[in-house]
């Protein structure tokens, strides 16, 4: 009996020495799991916090599986598909169960945290409206609305009447939407990765655009953004994007837009905290390292997208700068005769809003201004709208361009063709390969007449590009300059938009070249009404011969005789070349001072110059000089009794004349005086 009632006291020592060890093994484990649990939820909490809501996703998934009743997991699982591009429908279901169980005490942080957050009905709606199902939206926003009147403040409430007022113009712009098709971009320029922001040459056969896709670089880990390039072939195909090495860098940076000509690209770059502008040039050959752009278009604030007009002579751009409506504003500066960049100019409340005004387009006809707004009536987020302007400062009433280009989601970067008829933009749905895509709208409804695009190489006789050139177009019927181009240095391309039928005269001017003027007439030779235009008319029977510009006149300073001459190294090489032509010098006076002294001053002036060109070994037996003194102005003095500063100018100068020259070596430049300063014509 002993040693059985021993065995069996030995038996139940080891059971309860098992059941210990088993229950203390159990406690460690259970507080290994709810320590394995906080760990992940607070990692995943932190992904949220960075915004990185796929690595939260991949974390917060598991352990909704493992607690199926848990409010706050639903939330912020919900929360995350929400941010996504393509899955924002399936926030739904988790956002309905979060929705079932919430708390104005809610603690984001806590892992012990059960309940959602008293919003929540908020964020299920925004998923119903991402989703199209608009009543339901509609009822959930407003029965919230209802629940929380006695304990939201004013400005909540302002923006739950916003959200509402959302829902309700997405469903009217949704049921009616535009006549349009849309295409996709082959695979190859759209991949599984992120393309946006595609800009695209006045003659349609550059195509450059934006893309985290991973490149075959060794320091290609993050995936940044970079910029690619494709080029039509001749079977109107696109080339294998390309990624442009030159304009890349360890930065995310952005193409913003494409000059008309295909010449200048502007890129946004953030690489120092503020995002800026800057500008890479097409030499024929290669796109130039980027370089930030001039004050004033770049501030201290951010700037984050701008386009130049087809002519190049003004510049839109998005900026937070202070004195704005509010967020990013539209702003434009324009050339100076000087060649810079004048003050920027705010658009003004036709345009910009207390919310962010961005991406502006400012199409080749130069009048309609595409632009994406999140302050006027928009289905939510960024939606692109246009205006028109009658003349430089006088824009029209804003339109949104409507659905399916516009979405409940941001919409940016929008570009359409000189004809109307195509649009080019980046947008994800369901034909897209992973993020968003790139697509191209055809669109014959627009109602603008459509523009044709011409295309000219700027060449001589030879065949060779005209180095330097610049051309003027004037419209024939009216006289009117019609718009100033650069050709390309190396290619000599130049490229201008014109209705049909319109007939244009264009200067030609070249250092080196006798100026010439050639007719053109815009024509559609292609019976495809869907196909863009281009006219490529080689310049090759243009003859520049070589020639010499010739300053008129050599302008002085106020009461002095001298005056830098490092600008008229024509004339210097035009005597050295040319021993046989002879210059006379006459120097003149405005009208200040008595008439001794200013001819005194006029052969001051002439024999300073004179002097000047000897040094450059210029025979001095080959110069006369003279003085006219005051006794013969090109420009008003005064004007209405009153002293005229700006036609005196005119008149302190030493005219050149040329001797025994051949008229057809050299040209001279005419002074150009504004037409009320002027006395008599120059013969």
């Amino acid at each position: 009996m002993c040693l059985n009632l021993g065995f069996k006291i030995n038996i139940m020592q080891i059971h309860r020495t098992l059941t210990i060890i088993f229950i203390t093994f159990l406690s460690f484990s259970l507080l290994a799991q709810e320590k394995s649990f906080e760990n992940q939820f607070l990692t995943a909490e932190s992904f949220i916090q960075e915004q990185n809501f796929a690595k939260a996703l991949e974390i917060l998934k598991p352990l909704i599986n493992k607690q199926p009743k848990n409010a706050n997991l639903h939330f912020k699982v919900g929360f995350c598909y929400l941010q996504s591009s393509y899955q924002k429908k399936q926030a739904i279901s988790h956002l309905k169960k979060a929705a079932a169980n919430t708390t104005e005490a809610y603690d984001p942080e806590n892992p012990e945290e059960t309940s959602a957050p008293l919003e929540t009905p908020v964020f299920l709606a925004r998923a119903l409206y991402h989703n199209h199902e608009f009543d339901k939206a509609d009822s959930i926003y407003k029965q919230f609305k209802t629940s929380v009147a006695d304990l939201a403040n004013e400005a909540y409430l302002q923006e739950l009447n916003r959200l509402i007022e959302l829902n309700q113009n997405a469903k009217n712009i949704l049921n009616n939407p535009i006549d349009v098709e849309i295409s996709q971009f082959r695979q190859g320029i759209n991949t599984p990765a992120i393309e946006y922001a595609p800009v695209i040459s006045g003659d349609e056969q550059t195509l450059i655009f934006t893309s985290n896709r991973k490149s075959n670089e060794v320091t290609d880990i993050n995936h940044s953004d970079d910029l690619y390039i494709t080029h039509k072939n001749d079977d109107e195909k696109w080339s294998a994007p390309e990624k442009m090495t030159n304009v890349s860098t360890p930065y995310n940076e952005a193409s913003t837009s494409l000059s008309f000509d295909g010449n200048t690209l502007v890129i946004y770059m953030n690489d120092d905290g503020d995002g800026e502008l800057y500008q890479s040039q097409w030499d024929g050959n290669k796109w130039s390292t980027p370089e930030i752009m001039p004050d004033p278009i770049n501030s201290p604030e951010l700037e984050t997208h701008g386009c130049f007009s087809p002519d190049m002579t003004e510049f839109f751009y998005a900026s937070s700068r202070p004195g704005g409506y509010g967020g990013l504003d539209i702003y434009v500066t324009r050339k100076l005769p000087t060649g810079i960049w004048g003050a920027a100019e705010n658009l003004g409340p036709e345009i910009n809003t207390p919310e962010n005004e961005d991406s502006p387009f400012i199409h080749p006809d130069n009048k309609r201004l595409y632009f994406s707004s999140a302050g006027h009536k928009t289905m939510g987020g960024l939606d692109i709208f246009v205006t028109s302007r009658q003349n430089t400062n006088d824009w029209n009433k804003v339109q949104n361009i409507g659905y399916p280009i516009n979405s409940t989601a941001d919409d940016v970067c929008f570009s359409v063709s000189a004809d109307g008829k195509r649009g080019y933009y980046a947008s994800f749905n369901e034909k897209s390969l992973g993020e968003t895509d790139l697509f191209m709208i055809l669109m014959p409804g627009e109602d603008h007449t459509p523009l044709m695009v011409y295309v000219g190489y700027a060449k001589n006789k030879a065949g060779e590009v005209i180095k330097g050139a610049e051309i003027t177009a004037f419209n024939d019927r009216t006289g009117e300059m019609f718009g100033t181009y650069t050709p390309n240095q190396r290619t000599g391309k130049f490229v201008l938009a014109a209705e049909e039928g319109t007939k244009l005269q264009l200067l030609i001017e070249a250092d080196g070249y006798k100026s010439i003027e050639r007719t053109i007439t815009i024509k559609n030779t292609d019976e495809n009404e869907n196909t863009l235009i281009t006219q490529e008319v080689p310049m090759k029977d243009i003859e520049l011969e070589n020639v010499w510009k010739i300053p008129e006149n050599i302008f002085m300073p106020f009461d002095s005789f001298e005056t830098d001459m490092s600008a008229y190294g024509q004339l210097v090489a035009f005597l050295q070349q040319n021993t046989a032509v002879n210059v006379k010098l006459t120097g003149h006076t405005d009208a200040k001072g008595p008439d001794w002294y200013n001819k005194k001053l006029g052969l001051k002036r002439a024999r300073f110059v004179k002097n000047y060109l000897t040094e450059k070994n210029i025979n001095p037996s080959r110069i006369a000089t003279a003085s006219m003194g005051e006794k013969a102005p090109i420009a008003r003095n005064e004007m209405n009794g009153k002293d005229a500063p700006e036609g005196r100018k005119f008149n302190r100068r030493v005219a050149i004349e040329l001797l025994n020259a051949n008229p057809e070596l050299f040209e001279l430049e005419e002074t150009s005086i504004p037409g009320k300063l002027i006395i008599r014509k120059k013969k």
